[in-house]
């Protein structure tokens, strides 16, 4: 077995040198290198993520405690048991919650067990469990829920055994605080991305992170450090999914709603298979209604759930505040599925990172308008200064060391109109940010280079270059020279 994502796998030995070994991978087929200290004699630790046997055990007598724990909360809470009298079918969100009268607590009114989804002043949005109803009621009418006072439990819906597992208090205590808290909370972030929800997701927001099907590559939105903490955190839980997989699509996306109010039936053409989901916060309803091929109704808060997004279906609606994950394989990033994980880790890691302190040496850029002292290496400068000038008082032009055949090479100032019109074709004259003297010297310069900017072809001043032609007869094709030369005068636009 070997290490893969700091899990251990099951692996074949293909091929050995003195120092490494080839293994191909059981889950994926993969052929990969490892060296001879990383690849161990297949053990009990195997698909878990234990260094050794004692972690392994450790993890094992915690696991026995919390088990022992929650039979522990079973016994102080009798109206968990379906056969009590007094059994209260808490909706998911609030199994857990304590006693009270604030949101996201238990209370009742009466000796009626209801649940606080909302508090505005006075008066409180709760939802009875027993009868599935949602009212607005008085604070004062509420009290803490306790057992002894509640009233017996006359209608009971036999519920069939959902042996899913559900996701720990901390993870879902997680999740509400990245969700709710740093993105949704978080004004001008939800304001920028409620430009990328869809109408029917109003007053909420949905985006979606992972491959982008136009570019091919992640989402700009996972360049915003919130979605970038969240990707980091679900990371584990979407390489376990992955992983899933051991043959069939990917997943290459995840498709984030929070207090979305979307609840009109829809499909997704472009899923490859199934997709996974799972809901959470502090609110009542919201489970996935599936219309195809069977009606059906499957409850996804705190538990992931395969569902199949190609089928028709729909949310139920919500009260209160809730938040929604999904995983799918979109088709037209099909060609990236083996990428999708390290170009998400990519983009997330950019942001991240803190950036290293910058050391400004003694030539550097900054956004403030300066003005510094130019430096030259040259002998002299201007370069044409000591050359013979015109009648204007600008320098001759510069010529080559080869004139060719009785001068045909050889460089003619120009006109003061070609200059001129050669300067405003370049932005000298109608640029606003050169004075009357920094136009002068542009001209000067201008006029000295004027090799660059005639209609003549001049042989390059380099080491000769030989050119051999299967037919002796063929020549190379002479192109126009260049009028100006871009990348040397972009500065001056």
């Amino acid at each position: 077995m070997v290490r893969v994502d700091r899990t251990w796998r099951i692996a074949r030995v293909a091929e050995e040198t003195p120092n490494h070994k080839r293994v191909c991978l059981a889950d994926s087929m993969q052929l990969v290198w490892y060296e001879n200290d990383s690849i161990h004699k297949l053990y009990r630790r195997v698909n878990t993520q234990f260094d050794s046997l004692e972690q392994m055990q450790e993890k094992s007598t915690e696991a026995k405690a919390n088990a022992t724990s929650t039979d522990q909360q079973a016994s102080d809470h009798p109206e968990w048991n379906d056969g009590d009298k007094k059994y209260v079918e808490w909706s998911p969100a609030f199994v857990h919650t304590r006693a009270g009268k604030e949101c996201g607590e238990r209370a009742m009114r009466g000796g009626d067990p209801c649940e606080v989804i909302s508090v505005k002043g006075n008066k409180a949005q709760v939802h009875f469990p027993r009868s599935n109803q949602i009212e607005t009621i008085d604070m004062n009418e509420l009290q803490p829920y306790t057992y002894g006072r509640s009233t017996k439990c006359t209608v009971r819906v036999q519920q069939l055994r959902d042996r899913r597992e559900l996701m720990s208090n901390e993870w879902m205590r997680k999740m509400n605080q990245l969700l709710l808290q740093d993105i949704f909370a978080h004004a001008p972030l939800r304001q920028k991305l409620s430009q990328l929800s869809m109408e029917e997701d109003k007053p909420g927001i949905s985006f979606i992170m992972g491959i982008s099907p136009n570019t091919g590559i992640p989402y700009a939105c996972m360049n915003i450090p919130e979605i970038a903490r969240l990707w980091w955190f679900l990371r584990e839980q979407f390489m376990l999914h992955d992983r899933s997989k051991i043959k069939g699509n990917k997943l290459t996306n995840i498709r984030v709603t929070i207090n979305s109010a979307d609840c009109k039936e829809t499909r997704r053409t472009r899923d490859l298979g199934s997709a996974i989901h799972i809901s959470g916060g502090t609110h009542v309803g919201g489970e996935w209604q599936k219309k195809e091929p069977e009606e059906r109704e499957m409850q996804t808060w705190g538990k992931w759930t395969a569902v199949d997004r190609r089928d028709l279906h729909s949310v139920s609606e919500k009260f209160g505040q809730s938040w929604g994950l999904t995983f799918f394989s979109d088709f037209k990033c099909r060609y990236t599925q083996p990428y999708a994980v390290p170009m998400m880790d990519t983009v997330a890691s950019g942001v991240l990172l803190e950036p290293e302190q910058e050391t400004k040496g003694s030539t550097y850029r900054t956004h403030e308008e300066t003005k510094t002292e130019v430096k030259h290496t040259d002998k002299k400068y201007p370069p044409w200064q000591g050359c013979p000038v015109d009648q204007h008082g600008r320098p001759l032009p510069r010529q080559s060391n080869q004139e060719g055949h009785e001068g045909k090479w050889r460089v003619k100032a120009p006109t003061q109109e070609e200059l001129e019109a050669t300067c405003k074709k370049i932005g000298v004259l109608d640029n606003p940010k050169l004075d009357r003297e920094q136009q002068e010297l542009l001209k000067q310069c201008v006029q000295y280079c004027w090799g660059m900017f005639d209609a003549t072809l001049r042989p390059v001043e380099s080491e000769p270059v030989g050119i051999q032609f299967l037919d002796p007869k063929q020549q190379p094709i002479k192109m126009q020279p260049y009028r100006t030369n871009a990348p040397k005068l972009a500065f001056l636009r």
